[in-house]
């Protein structure tokens, strides 16, 4: 093959090509490109709009006219669904090229995302403030559950060094290891910030588990059922237009359940359970990320250096790591420690106050913005799950019609242990409400199932309780009632358990951002509540654009709600 004329994105390891209007033959042009180029750049962001979604039809006639692009051509095809009006991350090209092209495609009016095209011109991405050299760059990521793990993987592939510490013997040993969760968008009548949010991080799920995961063993495309029921405080539903002019696109995340589901349910195509910890190692499977543990950092302390500020992790006042950049993951030990990063920026700057003698004339002193008792109102979480091995389940085999003239009182006979019969009065697939039931997952000791999650934010210990074992069986009678039936020997003769601790705030949105009241370089990405196995890959990937000054994974105003300076209300009195 000759060799390519050079090209401008030579030297920079991310780069953003930029359509008013989305133009197939110059995308799939420049997309062989890169393919073919040895010196393209770790990242390529092609940002794209589009009046309508691509149809099928439209990338058949791309492929019949571009012929030599057709792998291309299908590969795009199979992430073009689902695509609403609204912004979409597709990513491509992730293996084994050695780099990941990522196309944001807009579907809508080319006027509705002029300002987001002008942001992003062609040409190399820049930072909002200074990187270090490539080479110099090193960060510590403190939590290694499903938030750091993200967090760490999207900063790895950009070439930085990443150190996770973690106070666990392995990753995922907090909340990240519950033994299966599911991952579902959230749906509402008005599309709010939250269903938006989590359609996004379910696309990017989706990829990392088809990416990076086996089927079957670690995740399985089963898709979700989703059940209503009474006592529910959120109005659930999906958009009308769903079910009209956006039926194609808006049925390809949620439709009506089909019977034998209640009137009310909803499916979700796109669902799927996941072993969380499997996800976790395999994110932290990088040349760049070096993973520890028993790392039990308790204070973060800014450290004035000659190269600007750094950042030192402690352990019993002794240096764990340091680094120019921070980014606490830790669940709900992440107050604590942004509680002490932001006591040392006070007294570092009121040791510099006092020095410069920076009283007021009122005798008042200055306020220097540091403020160690604003700290995020991070609020623990704690969820319990049921499960047991479908083997030990035993059902109540039928008897044989009775003979002519006997007693029609004839008892069936005595329960027989398989998991066979079970499988007309099991749901096809995961259920999900209030609580959520799933069956057949693998597992060391054999194929299982699992009840859950209680939601408990008066207990801060992972313990399995007797009581929340009650609960999940009484959310289970709601939400099936044979599956409690068949399940509520177990429940009463010594069910399995699996207890860990969450977090969130106030809005149960995740925080993410750079900390407010904190000396420059520290970041959070934490709070994700019941949602982080939807939304904390969505959340690394928008840490890492920031970062970089690249196109952000979804809306700017999806972004602006998860800034951690959303909750500090407090204002500043200066003389």
């Amino acid at each position: 093959m000759p060799s390519l004329p050079a090209h401008a994105w030579h030297g920079h390891n991310i780069w953003c090509i930029t359509q008013a209007t989305l133009e197939l033959p110059a995308f799939l042009d420049a997309w062989a490109q890169w393919l073919a180029d040895p010196e393209r750049p770790r990242l390529l962001h092609v940002l794209a709009v589009a009046a309508t979604a691509p149809s099928h039809s439209d990338l058949q006639a791309a492929a019949n006219a571009q012929p030599e692009h057709t792998g291309l051509i299908d590969e795009l095809s199979a992430q073009c669904w689902g695509l609403l009006p609204g912004m979409h991350r597709l990513r491509l090209s992730c293996r084994p090229v050695g780099g990941q092209l990522l196309l944001t495609l807009c579907v809508g009016p080319t006027t509705d995302f002029a300002a987001w095209l002008g942001r992003h011109p062609t040409g190399p991405c820049n930072p909002s403030t200074a990187l270090p050299p490539q080479g110099e760059r090193s960060v510590t990521v403190l939590g290694s559950g499903i938030a750091g793990a993200s967090t760490a993987r999207a900063l790895a592939e950009r070439g930085w060094q990443v150190t996770v510490l973690d106070a666990g013997s392995t990753p995922a040993a907090g909340a990240s290891g519950l033994p299966v969760g599911l991952v579902a968008p959230h749906t509402s009548p008005d599309d709010s910030p939250i269903s938006r949010l989590s359609r996004a991080g379910v696309r990017a799920m989706q990829h990392a588990m088809h990416t990076l995961l086996q089927a079957g063993t670690d995740w399985a495309p089963t898709g979700v059922q989703e059940r209503r029921l009474p006592g529910k405080t959120r109005k659930g539903g999906a958009p009308h237009s769903w079910s009209h002019e956006l039926a194609e696109a808006g049925q390809a995340w949620t439709c009506a359940a089909p019977p034998p589901a209640p009137p009310n349910a909803l499916w979700h195509a796109k669902g799927a359970w996941l072993r969380p910890a499997r996800l976790v190692h395999a994110l932290l499977q990088h040349p760049n990320i070096r993973w520890q543990g028993q790392a039990k950092a308790d204070a973060l302390q800014a450290v004035d250096a000659a190269q600007g500020t750094i950042w030192q992790v402690l352990q019993d006042g002794q240096v764990l790591a340091q680094s120019a950049r921070v980014v606490v993951a830790c669940g709900p030990g992440s107050a604590q420690l942004l509680a002490s990063a932001a006591a040392s920026t006070a007294a570092t700057a009121a040791g510099a106050a006092g020095a410069a003698g920076a009283a007021g004339a009122d005798g008042a002193m200055a306020d220097d913005g540091a403020h160690p008792t604003d700290t995020l109102p991070i609020r623990s979480l704690r969820g319990q799950i049921s499960w047991g091995l479908m083997a030990e389940v035993a059902t109540p085999t039928p008897a044989a019609s009775p003979a002519p003239g006997a007693s029609t009182n004839t008892r069936h006979t005595p329960p027989q242990t398989t998991h066979l019969a079970l499988a007309d009065m099991w749901p096809a697939t995961p259920v999900n409400g209030n609580g959520s039931f799933v069956h057949s997952v693998p597992t060391e000791q054999g194929l299982a199932w699992f009840a859950g999650s209680s939601f408990d934010r008066v207990n801060d210990q992972p313990v399995v309780l007797p009581a929340d074992h009650a609960d999940n069986l009484a959310r289970l009678q709601a939400l099936l009632p044979d599956t409690a039936q068949a399940l509520a020997p177990l429940f009463a003769n010594g069910v399995r358990g699996w207890a860990g601790v969450r977090c969130s705030v106030p809005d149960r949105l995740p925080v993410v951002g750079p900390v407010v009241h904190a000396s420059e370089g520290l970041w959070v990405n934490a709070a994700m509540g019941s949602r982080g196995l939807t939304l904390a890959l969505l959340c690394g990937e928008l840490l890492a654009a920031r970062w970089h000054g690249e196109p952000l994974p979804m809306e700017a105003e999806l972004a602006q709600a998860l800034e951690a300076k959303r909750f500090n209300t407090r204002k500043t009195i200066r003389p």
